[in-house]
């Protein structure tokens, strides 16, 4: 998992410093995480953050709680290429 943790650190993050509430390591691992159990949705991956917000809280920082729904839905347009280079 630390290898994971430590790849997704370098993915560059073009967001606005000014308005991140989350980070995007602990974004993608955790649309992962929701979509390896089953969430579909936005708002299913949402609630399957609400449900086991103690245990993602053990891998991710989740400094601001659960992401919603609409701000993972930003991550959509994410470029796919940046999550299987290998650095």
């Amino acid at each position: 998992m630390s290898e994971i943790l430590e790849f997704l650190h370098t993915v560059p993050d073009e967001r606005s410093y000014w308005k991140i509430k989350h980070g995007l390591w602990d974004i993608i691992l955790f649309i992962f995480f929701a979509r390896l159990c089953g969430a579909e949705y936005w708002e299913d991956i949402e609630d399957f953050g609400k449900v086991y917000e103690v245990s993602l809280s053990d891998v991710l920082r989740l400094e601001n709680g659960i992401p919603s729904y609409d701000t993972m839905q930003r991550f959509a347009t994410l470029d796919a290429d940046v999550l299987v280079t290998v650095p």
